[in-house]
């Protein structure tokens, strides 16, 4: 934990924000500070949030200027350029260049997420569970989690305090005084090796009280014959609740989250994904957590929570989200796990999860020597097809503004990921041609012109027209990369096509297509007004 500065000192006689309370540490006699709401610990002394002097707005962009207040147009603008009305990229645009900062990164999570702005928050669909640790019965634990050692008449087992968990006494032989009520806590108690890892950071609520029942419990055995026991559905709901509890609350504050989040991401992650299954009735607070840790993870710059979803969940895990957006009603706890599943869809599409994805399967693939890493999931695990329906048939739900706005946003990333594969795919079939081969089918052909055929083109157009400042700003951003792509890869089939002499590939382009069905839905009226 970081030193208490000179500023925090000379505030002392400030009061403390009302959630918060000061405590001293038993050894040094150190004051640190608890959180009872947000259920964090800190050494430096907490100040009261100021409000920032200038609000991020999510109002369109004035015609007459050259930027915008947008959230979503900012972020189209900073990823493709901006274009002036002389008809040249406007490369020293401010958005294109400077990144977001966190606050207005968080801003933009929340006024998506919390029902802001005159939007139907659903959230109060699930409603919030209580949390509490449990002790795990000796049944689940036959050796110790920690160093494996089995357990024995001379190998006792003992419980962390913290965590619940079971482990030998040499993996569990901390003592400390924890900030938590009851009368087993007005004394030093005794907590794992992994737990007394956060308390040394500062922190006396550590996740890994989570982690407990997520491992515990298996979706595809019966339930603890334990009423209130770990291993329940109950229990996981409770713990992924309180877990996405403490993530949206690091929207507001990230600082440290390093400290606060010390579970590897594939532990964590491959801990929730897994409480995904339909054999459970766990999976909408399942994907409600996932979305919330990738988002998160999104706004500290951390790929890997993303990266451990498809390296260690695959295609398994990407078709039950998918299921979950296949879900059949309009009723609003639907309309809100939808919404989760969406949001986890639209951040694991992201072309820079995606592009560093590939480096990183590489990596573990080379180094590890993990048996369980030998069939790790890649970028393969999409249904490309499936998910582009799936979010395209969600992008028109007006009945939830935040389902819409995240599908029609998953949608430009579904469209760009489409073009990588067709072209690596062309690009495959050239190599072969290259080294004496005859030319072979594609492995992968472009989905872009059933956008045309099936109604895609003029969903999108339609939500040009959309109340929402921000759905407007990703449709127009999905058309966008939909004719950049459509002409991407009609370059590459005529390379392909002049390098075999006509054997391969084509030369007829079909960017005309979709410009036509563009017009013809009144996509071009519509953006331009």
């Amino acid at each position: 934990p970081q030193a208490v500065s000179d500023d925090d000192e000379d505030n002392d006689d400030e009061p403390l924000p009302s959630n918060w309370e000061v405590m001293h540490d038993p050894t040094t006699g150190k004051p640190f500070y608890v959180d009872h709401e947000r259920k964090i610990t800190q050494w430096t002394r907490p100040k009261a949030e100021k409000k920032p002097a200038t609000p991020v707005s999510y109002a369109p962009a004035a015609s007459s200027s050259t930027t915008t207040t947008s959230a979503a147009m900012a972020r189209i603008l900073r990823a493709t350029g901006s274009v002036g009305s002389s008809g040249t990229s406007n490369s020293n645009n401010n958005y294109h260049n400077m990144n977001r900062s966190y606050s207005q990164e968080a801003a933009y999570y929340q006024h998506s997420h919390s029902g802001v702005s005159g939007d139907v928050d659903f959230s109060d669909s699930m409603p919030t569970l209580d949390f509490s640790v449990k002790k795990v019965a000796d049944k689940y634990r036959l050796e110790c989690p920690h160093c494996d050692a089995l357990f024995t008449l001379s190998k006792r087992r003992h419980h962390c305090r913290l965590c619940g968990d079971v482990f030998c006494d040499a993996c569990s032989s901390h003592r400390v005084t924890l900030p938590l009520p009851g009368p087993e806590f007005e004394k030093p108690v005794r907590i794992c090796d992994f737990c007394n890892q956060d308390v040394e950071q500062g922190n006396f609520f550590s996740m890994r009280r989570y982690l407990t029942p997520l491992t515990l419990y298996d979706p595809n055995t019966p339930d603890d014959d334990e009423e209130n026991g770990v291993a329940t559905p109950s229990n996981v709901n409770a713990a992924l609740c309180a877990l996405t509890s403490d993530l949206d609350q690091m929207v507001q504050n990230a600082e440290g989250f390093e400290e606060r989040v010390s579970i590897p991401p594939k532990i964590l992650v491959s801990a929730i994904i897994k409480h995904l299954s339909n054999k459970s009735n766990t999976a909408d607070r399942a994907v409600r957590a996932i979305a919330s840790l990738l988002s998160i993870g999104s706004m500290v710059g951390k790929n890997d929570y993303a990266h451990a979803v498809y390296l260690y969940g695959g295609r398994k895990t990407m078709d039950r989200i998918l299921q979950i957006l296949e879900r059949s009603g309009s009723d609003r706890k639907t309309l809100f796990v939808q919404e989760q599943a969406a949001q986890a869809m639209f951040y694991l599409t992201d072309a820079q999860i995606l592009s560093s994805l590939m480096q990183k399967h590489s990596e573990i693939s080379r180094s590890s020597k993990d048996d369980d890493d030998d069939d790790l999931g890649d970028l393969d695990s999409i249904d490309i097809q499936r998910a582009l329906r799936n979010v395209l048939d969600h992008s028109s739900m007006s009945k939830n503004p935040n389902l819409q706005r995240w599908s029609a946003a998953t949608v430009r990333n579904l469209v760009l990921e489409d073009q990588r594969r067709a072209c690596l795919a062309i690009n495959d079939v050239a190599a072969r041609v290259a080294s004496g081969e005859p030319p072979s089918k594609l492995d992968y052909e472009s989905l872009l012109d059933q956008l045309v055929s099936t109604g895609g083109i003029m969903i999108l157009c339609s939500l040009i027209g959309a109340d929402d400042s921000d759905t407007r700003a990703h449709a127009t951003a999905a058309l966008g990369a939909t004719i950049s792509a459509t002409r991407a890869i009609d370059e590459a089939f005529a390379s392909l096509y002049e390098m075999t002499g006509g054997a391969a590939g084509r030369t007829n382009k079909k960017d005309g297509d979709i410009v036509r069905a563009i017009t013809a839905g009144g996509g071009c009226g519509a953006s331009v007004s």
